[in-house]
């Protein structure tokens, strides 16, 4: 038996009302979530497995990053504006004194680790006032720098290129950095840093949303807690 076009097409019309997904999907394109990080770390992040692993827990729950590279106070009053979805990597700490209207992702994000890092070995007679470089928005790392160097001179670095410069002309003895960071400006540079110092400053990381978004806090948790990588370590290499 031959089937007439119009018949064919009625069918296939019909078909395609009664089921809608055989045509097409309903799953809805990923939200934007605005979050701020820092400056400094703009030319290693995304080569970072913390990149892939953010991306990977957000498209869990249907959403996107949208990085913005800001100094660290602006981050956190852009998120408290509501401007900004969320600080991506803040401790604790930092936002019960300033902001502690903010909802905690309650799955650790990082562990924050921090040594001081030059080119070549202090010299046996170091300077009696150290020249110690932190990148601009760190504001625990700052604090705590401080409180184990009460002593030494702290600059505030924005650029790696410039900073990586600075320790290579003597205007900084340490450059304090993760080691997950180390291994990028090595790269960067061409040369390899040296830890010459113990990983002095530690503190956990969570990523901190506008309350706008408090109902996410929990499932973006678990989705972070179902994608850890293996290769993020939740304590301090030592020493």
């Amino acid at each position: 038996m031959r089937i007439r076009f119009p018949l064919l097409v009625g069918v296939l019309i019909i078909i395609g009302v009664n089921c809608p997904l055989a045509f097409s999907s309903d799953k809805a394109p990923p939200r934007t979530l605005k979050l701020g990080f820092y400056l400094g770390f703009q030319k290693t992040f995304n080569s970072s497995p913390y990149a892939l692993w953010l991306e990977r827990a957000l498209a869990d729950v249907g959403y996107r990053a949208q990085i913005h590279w800001l100094p660290g106070r602006r981050i956190l009053s852009q998120v408290s504006s509501g401007i900004l979805d969320g600080d991506l990597a803040r401790s604790q700490d930092v936002v019960d004194v300033n902001f502690p209207h903010l909802i905690r992702v309650p799955t650790l994000y990082g562990r924050a680790c921090y040594a001081g890092y030059r080119f070549e070995p202090l010299p046996e007679s170091p300077p009696r006032t150290l020249q110690i470089g932190v990148f601009e928005g760190l504001l625990n790392v700052h604090k705590l720098a401080q409180e184990h160097w009460p002593n030494a001179q702290l600059s505030t670095v924005n650029d790696p290129l410039k900073a990586l410069k600075m320790l290579a002309s003597g205007r900084l003895n340490y450059l304090l950095l993760p080691p997950q960071t180390k291994a990028q400006l090595d790269q960067i540079s061409g040369k390899t840093l040296i830890q010459s110092t113990p990983h002095v400053i530690q503190f956990d990381t969570y990523i901190f949303l506008n309350p706008r978004h408090a109902s996410l806090a929990p499932r973006l948790a678990e989705a972070l807690q179902a994608r850890r990588p293996s290769s993020i370590a939740t304590s301090c290499p030592s020493p």
